[in-house]
């Protein structure tokens, strides 16, 4: 029972995380890397950037978390996410559209089962003025992220070598690490 109150609370804290993302960065959906030659950026990666109003709107998000960040920090992390998801498309990671509807329903009828979990859910829905169901849509992008990083790191588990004296987790790091490093960042302002 423990077990499956922990992937609960899990899988919520996910799926806010993704949300704070994807409902605020129509960016992120952008995949092809275009533009509006309107926006405001204040990084870019590889030429995709990464626009103010999407920044702002996630600090503030980020501000209501327990932790604590500086700009910088949250432009990094912003910065890393979309390194990661650049990075996923080009080494043809995919996954179906049929993959991500399985996966997102599972979660939810996992978080509908517990109904503390149920009400961050919709207590944060409530406040962004969105639906359950635009929120359910919207959380399908952060789904695909999702399955696609687990394909990722089963691909490098089968490559980790154990005997290298780091733990998984630090080589997983150190490969997204890696991934940020050759990836051209320019900050804008």
């Amino acid at each position: 029972m423990k077990k499956k109150t922990a992937i609960i609370i899990g899988i919520v804290l996910l799926l806010t995380a993704g949300l704070v993302y994807v409902w605020y960065s129509s960016d992120f959906l952008n995949l092809a890397g275009q533009q509006n030659i309107n926006e405001e950026f204040i990084a870019t990666v590889n030429g995709e950037g990464i626009k103010k109003s999407d920044f702002e709107i996630y600090k503030k998000n980020m501000a209501k978390t327990s932790a604590s960040y500086t700009d910088g920090e949250l432009l990094e992390k912003l910065i890393r996410q979309k390194v990661f998801k650049q990075e996923l498309v080009r080494l043809g990671y995919e996954v179906s559209d049929e993959e991500v509807e399985a996966f997102n329903n599972q979660n939810f009828t996992l978080i509908e089962q517990d109904p503390k979990s149920y009400q961050i859910i919709k207590d944060h829905v409530d406040e962004s003025g969105m639906t359950m169901e635009e929120y359910k849509e919207k959380s399908k992008e952060f789904a695909r992220l999702i399955l696609l990083g687990m394909q990722y790191r089963e691909d490098l588990m089968e490559e980790f070598d154990v005997a290298g004296g780091k733990s998984f987790e630090d080589y997983y790091q150190q490969t997204i690490d890696e991934m940020v490093e050759k990836a051209k960042v320019e900050y804008l302002n």
